[in-house]
């Protein structure tokens, strides 16, 4: 975000929010910026800028706005986050982490949230339902949702294989011919 001074120029600064949801400015030190609209957080910035500055007049432009993302994982092919660009459903999610491996089992997907009272929420999305037209599964995402798209069965039993039976058991396999006789 950028925070403009009118009257004082040399106080304008490009910023970013940190993790704390606090930001840095001369003069002032730390101030809450996360969850503040720009007009809130322009008039909590003009308040605490009036001790020292005599009528401060100031803007808060926000560049980009980091809330404005989803999280996609499991077996999708590039898990990770998504930004939301306008309204966004979560197969065009999933579609935007490059789709859902052969493994995936799109019947079962997790979309988790949080509520309003800070509670979370787990809801479980058939998107298979889609292939034959009903597309109520195919919600719209919300910021910081988180999308999981869980393995198949047949996967899990073929992990579950590799894992402890081909790394663990010294059995050779393969076929072998005897072809001299």
């Amino acid at each position: 975000m950028d925070v403009k001074f009118f009257y004082n120029p040399e106080l304008n600064e490009s910023l970013t929010v940190r993790p704390d949801g606090r930001i840095t400015l001369q003069l002032v030190n730390d101030v809450v910026a996360a969850g503040l609209t720009p007009e809130e957080l322009t008039r909590n910035l003009t308040k605490a800028y009036t001790p020292e500055l005599t009528n401060p007049r100031i803007a808060v432009i926000v560049k980009t706005s980091i809330m404005e993302r989803v999280f996609v994982d499991g077996e999708v092919f590039r898990a990770g986050l998504v930004n939301l660009v306008g309204p966004t459903t979560v197969l065009q999610a999933i579609s935007q982490a490059g789709g859902m491996k052969d493994s995936a089992k799109a019947g079962d997907v997790l979309l988790v949230r949080k509520a309003a009272d800070n509670s979370t929420q787990v809801m479980r999305l058939d998107l298979k339902k889609l292939r034959h037209g009903d597309p109520s599964e195919d919600i719209l995402l919300r910021p910081n949702d988180i999308v999981y798209v869980p393995k198949s069965t047949i996967a899990n039993v073929n992990t579950w294989i590799d894992m402890y039976i081909r790394k663990n058991v010294p059995l050779p396999v393969g076929i072998g011919y005897d072809l001299s006789r």
